[in-house]
């Protein structure tokens, strides 16, 4: 097949971002043609390009709504589409999930969206809720399939009938495996967190409730880049954590640090299937992670790692100390992790379903273009007979 893997920005470090380099690629050893289309800047991943995959930058494609530019992108994305007739557009994100499936439908090309969270989940304001369902009520008619990374993003689908239950597939994300990992053997206990620095994520209730753990012996190294890395910077300051907290900046070696870590964290308000967390139960890590969207699916409670409801500081305090006390606990959280990652969130189970779905909807199309075809010419000859 000729796929276009199509998403907003391609510019940055995210899970969306990453699960697209590593399809794509993927997808590009099993003998398809990849084509990668996003928006502005300069593409974060350039092994994509030096593999062999074509990679086209629209400019004026941009995150936020700016009906001028949009409009622009449009066109833009239009006029690129009809010239390289994929058999498919594979497309994540919002807004290349809004303008991808329009243009999808007008040139009869199949599209398959995968949401890699819902703009309208739980935890967004309750206006961004109602405009953001409804959008996707629209878009939803133009798209021939919709891939949701989580069951709870399925169900929050269907709750808000922004399409047909047959449209919709579930296939949870999965990550590559790694080499060995090498845990360090020193007194101190390392906290990991990888995640961007912006909403929806809660870096400073990490902090705040460390802060009450002081006495203890640990750090924490946070993964990442975002706008709000200075106001984080300034909570350590305040909260006279210099010593204790590092920040390492984006990392193309996240699983490195993680094989080194004794615990990961999570905080968030919203999320939809987190590749983090998954890449911290394949490398054995006991978990402590917001309660919300897809997260209950890989963490469960004292089992794996510990949920944490929002906003309540004292249940994530008890959490972190008691595997600050316990070698043991931390040991036994993390293999649980380490299998319930090798049972139910490998890549390679989630490209072989990703796979099927395109091809099932590519098969589809092509019956159905056929079938068109033929009433096309029975009404022809209906027409020359008469």
């Amino acid at each position: 097949m000729r796929i276009v893997q199509f998403i907003t920005r391609m510019d940055e470090p995210g899970g969306a971002q990453i699960h697209v380099k590593d399809l794509s690629l993927e997808l590009l050893k099993r003998g398809h043609e990849v084509i990668l289309v996003s928006g502005e800047g300069e593409l974060a991943y350039p092994e994509c390009v030096e593999k062999g995959i074509q990679h086209y930058a629209v400019s004026s494609l941009k995150r936020d709504i700016h009906p001028l530019q949009d409009f622009k992108a449009y066109i833009e994305i239009y006029r690129l589409f009809n010239h390289l007739q994929p058999d498919l557009i594979a497309i994540h994100s919002s807004k290349a999930g809004i303008i991808g499936r329009i243009i999808a439908k007008r040139l009869r090309i199949p599209s398959v969206f995968t949401a890699h969270g819902w703009a309208f989940t739980e935890g967004v304001p309750a206006m961004k809720r109602y405009l953001f369902s409804n959008v996707e009520k629209v878009a939803g008619k133009f798209g021939d399939a919709v891939i949701s990374v989580s069951h709870y993003d399925a169900k929050l689908a269907l709750k808000h009938k922004v399409l047909s239950p047959l449209k919709l597939s579930v296939i949870q994300n999965g990550v590559k495996d790694c080499e060995e990992f090498n845990r360090q053997n020193d007194d101190t206990v390392h906290l990991t967190m990888v995640a961007r620095f912006a909403p929806p994520k809660d870096h400073l209730a990490v902090l705040q409730g460390l802060a009450q753990l002081r006495d203890m012996n640990w750090e924490l190294w946070l993964i990442g880049d975002g706008p709000l890395m200075s106001n984080v910077q300034q909570e350590v300051t305040r909260l006279g954590l210099e010593g204790k907290v590092h920040f390492l900046g984006n990392c193309n070696n996240v699983e490195e640090w993680l094989g080194r870590s004794d615990i990961f964290i999570l905080l968030s308000n919203y999320e939809g299937l987190p590749l983090s967390i998954i890449e911290a139960m394949r490398a054995s890590l006991p978990i402590v992670a917001s309660s919300v969207g897809g997260v209950l699916e890989l963490v469960t409670h004292e089992e794996n790692g510990f949920l944490i409801p929002n906003e309540d500081q004292q249940t994530f305090i008890v959490a972190i100390e008691k595997l600050l006390h316990s070698a043991s606990l931390r040991t036994n959280m993390g293999e649980l992790s380490r299998q319930k990652y090798e049972a139910s969130f490998t890549f390679e189970r989630m490209v072989k379903e990703t796979e099927r779905v395109y091809e099932t909807v590519c098969r589809i199309n092509e019956q159905a273009s056929v079938r068109r075809e033929g009433v096309h010419h029975e009404n022809y000859s209906n027409s020359y007979r008469r």
